[in-house]
């Protein structure tokens, strides 16, 4: 296939519409040319080897894939180079241990709170009425939203989300009011700082370099977009995982020193963004086959988390998979652009099954449940989780 362009080797492969499986198909095109034609003249990467060489040349595949909004500031994820660089560089300076850490007893306040709205109802849909909301919420906590305003701050999640889908304008109607509103809470914590990650961002500095109010914006747009959904799919995942077969939650209940297994091996099975884009910033050759600038790369990372070379048995879910041994996965990047919010997901998912055990420790999936996956493109989660469970024990 040397020098042979991918787009006209094969039939396009559909990534960009949601299926209950998508890995069937990616296995196959792999077996076929790790570099497959993509729809709307996209190319899609498969195997672990070269879905990693992606992540480790952002010079080669850049993460900006599109010029920014004028008078916006791009958010750390697409932006590349040195301005990324600074940008990180500050970001990581109050994104500590020490800044997710405090975030843990909030995180067992807010799902507390959550179960208490449907425990006395015996049912719920464990998608809409939790999964759905419990990261906003977290984010609005981290960022020192008052608690009075976050039913506000989660609409305006929302809007922020589904305008961000493909085909859509990228930025809600609300978002000049979420603008405005973050800006109020920036100047805020300049006069008067407070114990939150907005306050850690403001005073960040490195000399005399520190974050100007429309990168603060910028960041705190991305923490939106990039820590709500995603983490939400990770939980409707983890649950479908224990839920469908029953003697995993049973044996989860007996030994929860297996939650970070858990945790680990749904991030390898069933990764919240199952691809990830990348544009071509030049010509490439890739894997024999050449790649011309400005292509947009699907880099399919649930492909490569499946890779035979690296797990036994990959397309099993198996609750046994030790979690030291797991963390290869590339669900959270690789290289300079590794996910910077990856120990906030994992202290979410790891509070949420600790709630759930200890309140709703007979949850069980109603008769009517069917796993659909919840999009859009590269998102991976459930759609829809309707739940039953002894409300006397959930009280």
């Amino acid at each position: 296939m040397s020098g042979t362009p991918a787009r006209e080797e094969s039939a396009a492969l559909d990534v960009f519409t949601p299926t209950v499986d998508p890995y069937s198909a990616l296995a196959a095109a792999h077996a076929r040319c790790p570099v497959n034609n993509g729809l709307a003249g996209s190319v899609v990467i498969t195997g672990y080897e070269n879905v990693s060489r992606v992540f480790r040349d952002p010079e080669g595949f850049r993460n900006q894939l599109k010029p920014p909004a004028p008078g916006i500031e791009p958010s750390l994820v697409h932006i590349d180079g040195a301005d990324h660089n600074r940008l990180r560089k500050l970001v990581v300076k109050a994104f500590t241990p020490k800044a997710v850490k405090r975030l843990e007893q909030p995180t067992h306040d807010i799902a507390n709170e959550l179960i208490d709205t449907f425990a006395a109802r015996g049912c719920a849909d464990m998608c809409a009425e939790f999964a759905f909301i419990l990261p906003a919420m977290v984010i609005a906590e981290l960022i020192g939203i008052p608690p009075g305003d976050r039913s506000t701050f989660v609409h305006w999640a929302d809007d922020a989300i589904s305008q961000a889908a493909p085909g859509k304008s990228g930025y809600a109607a609300s978002d000049p009011e979420l603008r405005a509103y973050v800006n109020q809470i920036i100047e805020e914590r300049r006069v008067t700082p407070g114990e939150d990650l907005l306050t850690d961002l403001i005073e960040a500095h490195d000399g005399n370099d520190r974050l100007s109010t429309g990168e603060l914006l910028a960041l705190v747009r991305q923490l939106i977009l990039a820590g709500t959904d995603t983490t939400a799919n990770l939980i409707g995942s983890m649950l479908h995982f224990l839920l469908s077969d029953r003697s995993r939650w049973e044996q989860l209940k007996q030994d929860r020193s297996l939650i970070p297994n858990v945790i680990e091996e749904t991030l390898r099975c069933e990764p919240p963004l199952y691809w990830v884009p990348r544009m071509t910033y030049a010509d490439t050759e890739f894997a024999g086959t050449r790649i011309p600038a400005g292509t947009m790369v699907c880099n399919a990372v649930g492909n490569a988390n499946r890779d035979p070379s690296m797990w036994e048995d990959p397309d099993t879910w198996d609750i046994d998979r030790p979690a030291a041994r797991n963390r290869t996965h590339l669900t959270f990047g690789f290289g300079e652009h590794f996910c910077v919010g990856s120990s906030l997901a994992r202290l979410e998912a790891t509070v949420v099954l600790e709630v759930l055990l200890d309140r709703l420790p007979d949850i069980r999936l109603a008769d009517t449940y069917e796993f659909r996956p919840h999009g859009p493109m590269m998102m991976r989660g459930v759609a829809a989780m309707p739940v039953i469970f002894d409300a006397g024990l959930a009280a």
